[in-house]
């Protein structure tokens, strides 16, 4: 079985939007379709450099990709794909895509920054969530008391943990290192 591939698997065209210097213009100049006063084109194709030699369009104004989400005609993704097209409308979505996935990730990385300052527990947890708790005044890395004998300080205070414990070994060793976190906590706001 065999079949003809028009177009490569991978699109690595570089749009970018070309604005007009008279808004609002609405027709298509050299085959290129603009809405509003902007145009999408491939940068440095045949078309892109023949529109920059129009006197029109000689001191236009380049704009990225993602500036079509700013544009008052596009209300929704799907818009892009109905006027300016397919390939277009594929790699303004990757592009999307790529940008809400950052602004997700600036607030995750803000509100654990605005919950560590407010006193929350520093604690990551597998899934690589913070914990929610707030943090125990002893703990010297401001862990939650859930956590807290998990703090990695404490190796420090050279108390012995013995790889299995039972339930009364760890409940001993645990007050063990309550009390020596106090003690420090104590030494350390009496200075």
């Amino acid at each position: 079985m065999s079949y003809w591939l028009t177009k490569g698997t991978t699109d690595d065209r570089d749009y970018i939007i070309i604005r007009h210097t008279i808004p609002g213009v609405n027709y298509v100049i050299n085959g290129v379709k603009f809405r509003g006063g902007f145009a999408v084109v491939e940068k440095n194709s045949k078309l892109y450099f023949s529109l920059k030699k129009l006197p029109a369009l000689k001191n236009s104004k380049e704009l990225p990709l993602l500036f079509l989400k700013k544009l008052p005609f596009i209300t929704k993704p799907y818009d892009v794909f109905t006027i300016y097209g397919k390939d277009v409308y594929n790699k303004y979505i990757t592009l999307l895509d790529e940008d809400v996935n950052k602004e997700l990730q600036i607030q995750k990385e803000e509100a654990v920054e605005q919950h560590i300052a407010s006193g929350g527990c520093k604690f990551i947890k597998e899934n690589g969530e913070i914990c929610s708790f707030e943090a125990h005044k002893y703990s010297p890395s401001q862990y939650c008391k859930i956590h807290m004998y998990s703090d990695p300080e404490i190796d420090k205070l050279n108390i012995h943990k013995s790889r299995f414990m039972d339930k009364d070994e760890k409940k001993a060793w645990k007050d063990k290192v309550f009390k020596e976190l106090e003690k420090l906590y104590n030494e350390k706001n009496s200075q």
